[in-house]
């Protein structure tokens, strides 16, 4: 499957499909029903390709919106973080980070509910994060990226709505689905601002921001030693109301 669409041609966009090709490749791996283990096998690559993602933004470009370097350095921080505890997670059971398959979006026990809805998800974040190149660099990044991070959320929702236990995973996907909301309702705005619209090869996506906490994604949080400890519900009654914290 082509990872874009356009006749404009450029380094970034060479770069991003590139990365983008090698990400799908390494999530199609071979599944074994075990909800918790596929997900971990199918997130590792998925984080990592959110930071070569940056890694390739941030070598294509001379000068980068403030915005957008703070984002990556969020990305880069945190998913390292995961990518980490994930792989530990793995070690902890003997287990490997598995095998990706020859062609397709996976292979193995095709055969249960969670090995069914990750292939839907990863073939929605695929089709979705096919776009159509402007090789405008910061705007490019911004229109994969969205999908990028749709991914992880469904994914997440998956593993939360299967059997599996894990306390580890289960607070995983609690702080990926938070951070990563923020971050796409982020984006949504950077778009509306730019006067831009979702540009998919393949139909639209949605391009109305969530109601989401941004506080996590602040440098605040950085400074105070990670997202997990910044909650905007200590300080706020509702989303739409502000509060000033002191100090």
């Amino acid at each position: 499957m082509p990872m874009g669409c356009g006749p404009k041609v450029c380094p970034f966009r060479t770069s991003m499909e590139a990365v983008v090709k090698q990400m799908h490749h390494r999530m199609a791996i071979e599944f074994t029903c075990e909800a918790d283990v596929d997900f971990v096998r199918s997130m590792l690559p998925h984080h990592e390709g959110a930071v070569a993602m940056c890694a390739a933004l941030d070598e294509s470009h001379g000068w980068l919106q403030v915005g957008l370097v703070h984002f990556c350095y969020h990305v880069a921080l945190e998913q390292r973080w995961e990518v980490q505890g994930m792989q530990q997670w793995l070690d902890a059971r003997n287990l490997t980070a598995g095998k990706a398959c020859t062609e397709g979006l996976g292979c193995g026990d095709l055969t249960c509910v969670s090995s069914q809805a990750y292939l839907a998800a990863n073939r929605r974040m695929q089709e979705a994060m096919t776009i159509n190149y402007s090789c405008h660099t910061e705007e490019d990044f911004v229109q994969a990226m969205l999908p990028h991070h749709q991914g992880a959320v469904e994914m997440c929702a998956v593993l939360l709505e299967s059997t599996s236990q894990d306390v580890y995973l289960r607070d995983l996907c609690a702080n990926i689905t938070r951070l990563q909301t923020a971050e796409m309702s982020w984006m949504k705005d950077w778009l509306t601002f730019k006067g831009l619209s979702p540009a998919q090869c393949h139909g639209n996506s949605d391009s109305t921001a969530p109601c989401a906490d941004m506080m996590p994604i602040t440098d605040i949080c950085h400074d105070l030693g990670g997202d997990r400890l910044c909650d905007c519900s200590e300080l706020t009654d509702s989303c739409s109301s502000i509060a000033i914290a002191g100090g």
